[in-house]
């Protein structure tokens, strides 16, 4: 069976995600270095069944930002934009709410990307 089909890796990804967005939430990511082993103990999964999963917990992260700009970004079936004004007031209110949501993720992540140049 494809893993993408097994249940059981789709829940596994599924709690470490959940888990892991609870703790970026409460915690700076940078400065309170979230550990494996607290997304794993939140997540209640084994430490073994996570590197299974993710080589760090950066791929976690990754993953995570990917599946909500997937779930954001795409147009409900329902929306019908009547000109270009309101597709485009759409797609900024959307971004808008996935920046703020992981604001301290990405400010965190480019004090680092400019910190590295000097």
């Amino acid at each position: 069976m494809e893993d993408f089909l097994d249940l059981r890796i789709i829940k596994t990804r599924q709690a470490l995600m959940k888990a892991c967005f609870e703790l970026l939430q409460k915690k700076v990511y940078r400065k309170t270095n979230i550990k494996v082993n607290e997304i794993c103990h939140k997540a209640k999964i084994n430490l073994v069944t996570f590197y299974h999963h993710f080589n760090n917990k950066n791929d976690l992260i990754a993953l995570l930002i990917k599946e909500r700009l997937i779930n954001w970004l795409p147009i409900p079936k329902k929306f019908k934009p009547k000109s270009l004004a309101e597709l485009i007031n759409y797609f900024t209110r959307v971004i808008i709410d996935f920046t703020y949501e992981f604001f301290d993720i990405f400010s965190n992540s480019l004090e680092l990307i400019a910190n590295k140049g000097r």
